[in-house]
Parts: C-alpha cells; structure tokens; sequence
C-alpha cells in the first residue's frame, strides 16, 4: 500500500467517523511538525506547512504527554493553544502520537470549530489510526532498507570478477 495514499484515507475516514471538519497528520522532523495530509484547514497548506513542536502548548504537549494524547475543550486544564489552532478557530481538539522505531513519527490531529468533548471511544479510534500509520511508516522504511540492500547484493554479484553459482538447499541451481 503506498503510505501517502494510506495517510489521505485515513485522515479522510477519521473526519467522517468523528464528524469533524479538521484534521491532519503531522511528521516530527527535529522539533518542527510537517503537515504531510490533512482536510479542512482554511490557513494550512494541507502538505508541506510547518509549525514548530513546542511541547509546551498544544498539540506539541501529546509528545511529552504520558500515554501520548492531549486535548483541547476550553476548560481551565487545557494547554494554551499554538497560532495556528488559535487562527483557525478550533476550540476542541485532540492530538495523538503516531508511534514510530524509536519515537514518535509525528502527530495525528483532529480538530473542531464548535464546543464538543471528545469521548473515550474518539480517542481509542484515533490511537487506533495512529498505530495503523505508525505500522505503515515502519513497513515503508524496512522496505526501502530491503530494496537499498537487494540492489546491493545484485550489483556486488554483477560486478564480480569470478562465477558464482547459487543453489538452493537440494543443490538446483537458482542463479
């Protein structure tokens, strides 16, 4: 499955499901977040925008928090909203950590413009994408290792200045 094709429907059923009209997935690279897909943004370019990953406000605070979830719902225990929430207007939201190999790979975020609560269930499905995302990140990086390697190997045998034969474990001949 291409893993960008994956992010797009996943950003795309986690709006329909929770009925919100914001959301996006967001790479950690250093301590900025990378918007690689999202909908409903009205000042965020849906690829490419960047904000910084302040832990100290949200959605940044998911990285630092335990269990990786943060929320916005305008009560007194929020954290203090980042500029680009406070510009698009999202008064309730929830951040979520996508897992990655050896930390986070970023933030899936959803967002909305009206009061609401997110229920325990919300934010079970949306660790639930997450973790799918986070498994599809993984299997996009072995699998770019497993290619880098296999053309290694490949060449290392073309260029070789000796036959080599291959054979399997009952001796017929592979390559």
């Amino acid at each position: 499955i291409d893993f960008r094709w994956l992010i797009d429907q996943a950003m795309s059923m986690s709006a329909s499901i929770l009925q919100v009209p914001v959301v996006a997935a967001f790479e950690l690279d250093r301590f900025q977040l990378v918007m690689r897909a999202g909908e409903g943004w009205d000042t965020a370019r849906p690829d490419g925008f960047e904000m910084r990953a302040d832990r100290a406000c949200y959605p940044g605070v998911a990285l630092a928090a335990h269990g990786g979830v943060a929320c916005i719902e305008r009560g007194d225990d929020s954290p203090p909203l980042d500029a680009l929430h406070m510009r698009e207007g999202i008064t309730a939201g929830v951040a979520v950590v996508i897992p990655g190999r050896s930390g986070p790979y970023g933030l899936l975020l959803v967002g909305d413009r009206r009061l609401r609560q997110f229920s325990r269930d919300d934010i079970h499905f949306l660790q639930a994408i997450a973790n799918v995302i986070g498994a599809a990140f993984e299997r996009s990086v072995i699998d770019a290792d497993l290619r880098a390697e296999l053309a290694m190997h490949h060449a290392t045998l073309e260029a070789a200045a000796d036959g080599i034969l291959v054979t399997d474990t009952a001796g017929r001949a592979r390559r």
